[in-house]
């Protein structure tokens, strides 16, 4: 298991370790060439079967100050490299993996006046092999900050946090499709979202048509649509 970054008593790090299940030890990680990336929090990371990417976030814990650097840290001989310039900087956006590309969308970036956050709506995929970014085409849902997300296998697919709805991504066609809106759920914040190999699992978060107030249903998503599976108050 690797940790990377993060919020403590001082603020942002920039410091992380793996974890030894077999020794039940820790190992530090070796710093980042200096200055970049820099501390951050509610960055994104992911695993590619070889290397951990990590990506944006905040530089610091009390203020939205957002970044677009990264960098890779490779298991194999215990070193980072960083990622080519990124898409404009935000934290709290969506990430995964594709098998071949990290996807990264939305997130928050400081709005004109102080306290006033904007989210935004547009993501890029990265090609670890290049090490290039590509920008995300067409007409993408609204913009938010931490929506639930998931990877299908071949679409990239956002829901929820606040707005109920969202879309699906295609990177062989750099294209989104919007998804039905028909028996949706209702607009929360914070739900879960899986990927069964056949269906999205959909489950919980806080309904703001009650409150807001912790849910507990389920749904399923299918490409055309979502099904109540179950619910109770």
């Amino acid at each position: 298991m690797i940790v990377y970054g993060g919020t403590a008593a001082a603020g942002a790090v920039e410091d992380g370790a793996r974890y030894a299940f077999a020794t039940n030890s820790w190992t530090t990680l070796p710093a980042i060439s200096p200055g970049n990336p820099m501390p951050r929090t509610k960055h994104s990371a992911i695993w590619t079967g070889t290397e951990m990417i990590v990506w944006g976030g905040s530089s610091s814990a009390s203020q939205l100050n957002p970044l677009n650097s990264g960098a890779r840290y490779h298991r194999a001989n215990n070193a980072w490299s960083l990622t080519a310039p990124g898409p404009a900087g935000r934290a709290s956006h969506a990430c995964c993996w594709t098998g071949s590309e990290m996807i990264i969308w939305g997130g928050a970036v400081p709005g004109g006046s102080p306290g006033i956050v904007v989210t935004l709506n547009d993501g890029a995929r990265y090609d670890p092999a290049g090490n290039a970014w590509t920008t995300m085409q067409g007409t993408p849902p609204l913009g938010r900050s931490e929506p639930a997300t998931l990877w299908t296998g071949t679409l990239f697919v956002v829901w929820g946090n606040s707005p109920n709805e969202g879309g699906a991504y295609s990177p062989e066609r750099n294209n989104w499709q919007p998804i039905a809106l028909l028996n949706a759920p209702t607009p929360r914040l914070h739900g879960s979202f899986v990927w069964t190999g056949t269906q999205g699992i959909y489950f919980g978060g806080a309904d703001l048509a009650l409150g807001p107030i912790s849910s507990n249903e389920t749904w399923a998503y299918t490409p055309a649509r979502f099904l109540h599976l179950y619910a109770r108050p």
